[in-house]
């Protein structure tokens, strides 16, 4: 598992991040100890896990649903062998992300990079 997250950032004066960004600092106008916070995403992680491991995917859909930033979203999705553009429907019980394509067909995607239509 792979996690990135801006913490206390506030500024690029250099200009080397080429894309939009932002850090927890920025959101909430509050300083994060990094070492803090690094414990708490690894407790969260490890019960996640845990859970994960003893009842499945299940036991996340309904919680996955409540905080499902995709969803009704404009995304694109890139893979190894096509281009999609749709909006999200939300996943299945495989944890496959869901889009509802121009046709009004909803298809599921196992792999992908995802990003928000803009």
């Amino acid at each position: 598992i792979g996690i990135g997250l801006n913490v206390n950032m506030q500024l690029d004066p250099a200009k080397k991040i080429k894309q939009a960004w932002t850090s927890l600092k920025n959101c909430t106008d509050q300083f994060y100890d990094r070492n803090l916070l690094t414990a708490a995403i690894i407790d969260t992680v490890t019960d996640y896990f845990h859970r994960f491991t003893q009842k499945g995917l299940a036991t996340f859909l309904n919680e996955w649903r409540t905080r499902d930033y995709l969803f009704n979203k404009p995304v694109d999705l890139k893979s190894h062998q096509e281009e999609v553009r749709g909006t999200g429907q939300g996943i299945t019980e495989h944890g496959h992300l869901l889009l509802k394509l121009k046709n009004n067909s909803i298809r599921a995607f196992s792999a992908g990079d995802t990003t928000l239509h803009k």
